[in-house]
């Protein structure tokens, strides 16, 4: 049979996934990885299928986007949006189209936080460093999450408490189902080594200070750093982030045991209506971390690394 091509992806583009999710009108709430990661491995597909030749657009803040963050949004939007059964959509690229109802019920019921390509300005200029993330959120509680970083082959996700990484391989036109056997992830060590590195934002790195001496790495996109942290390649991270960037992280983080705070003081917890985001509809920072937030093995380190940094 030949495969579905979807309305809204690059001419020539052929789908694995024949059709989009059916439930048979059943709430599209439930963390199911069966469900959950073709779908993941569908979008890193969709953006590959621009990435050699990316279309460059600007929003109003001036910050980049691509017809691909567009195109794989609206795919998982399609996939995943079911408010009239109490299963809502956020996502970086249309949710300052949602009214406040809308908005208010997300956090209220369930809602799926979705960026389709976090690491926007990496991969327009044709670097690995983005990734395709899926958070899940249940009465404004992030519960679980979901990143696939397709140019590296890559898939982590959280399930029940723990959190897996998987190698896909690099034929995109294989990502149809569970990839491969998966790898548990472990908790982090409990001190900074010599030779460690460290990832920052790009926020510190341009109008902040860094006094310490590990080496660090800016990389322009939340979920590769995070997934990152997680798998041990940086020992720790000092980062600036919106809603939508760290969604599917936070909750594979927080299972791993890493100590997250806010670099003006107080735990970063997963409660998005606990006063970790801006909420305010006329906040021109809306839906962003109130604070820069670091990510350490503990609080020891946590306190070290923010007597060495200062945001603007």
């Amino acid at each position: 049979m030949r495969k579905r091509i979807y309305p809204f992806a690059k001419p020539g583009f052929r789908a694995n996934l024949k059709k989009p999710d059916d439930t048979g009108g059943r709430r599209k709430t439930e963390w199911d990885l069966e469900r959950i990661l073709p779908r993941l491995l569908e979008s890193g597909r969709l953006a590959l299928s621009y990435f050699d030749a990316p279309v460059r657009e600007f929003k109003k803040d001036h910050s980049l986007v691509t017809v691909a963050d567009r195109s794989v949004e609206a795919y998982l939007t399609a996939e995943f949006n079911q408010p009239a059964f109490g299963a809502f959509v956020l996502g970086e690229e249309t949710i300052e189209s949602q009214t406040e109802d809308y908005l208010t019920r997300a956090f209220e019921q369930e809602a799926w936080v979705i960026d389709p390509i976090d690491g926007t300005a990496p991969y327009a200029n044709g670097l690995p460093t983005w990734g395709v993330s899926l958070g899940w959120m249940s009465h404004g509680v992030l519960k679980e999450g979901a990143v696939f970083l397709p140019a590296l082959g890559e898939l982590y996700y959280s399930n029940k408490g723990q959190v897996f990484r998987e190698k896909t391989g690099s034929d995109p036109d294989l990502w149809k189902s569970r990839p491969g056997t998966p790898q548990k992830l472990t908790p982090p060590p409990p001190n900074l080594l010599q030779g460690s590195m460290l990832s920052i934002s790009q926020q510190l790195s341009r109008r902040g200070s860094y006094r310490l001496p590990f080496y660090i790495q800016v990389t322009g996109s939340t979920v590769y750093n995070l997934v990152k942290l997680i798998s041990g390649s940086y020992s720790a991270a000092v980062t600036k982030f919106k809603l939508w960037d760290f969604a599917a992280c936070l909750p594979m983080v927080s299972n791993l045991g890493w100590t997250m705070e806010f670099h003006s003081g107080g735990v970063m917890g997963l409660d998005m209506n606990a006063g970790v985001i801006k909420r305010d509809q006329n906040d021109p920072n809306r839906w962003e971390a109130r604070d820069e937030v670091i990510f350490a093995p503990n609080s020891e380190v946590a306190a070290y690394l923010r007597a060495g940094t200062a945001p603007e």
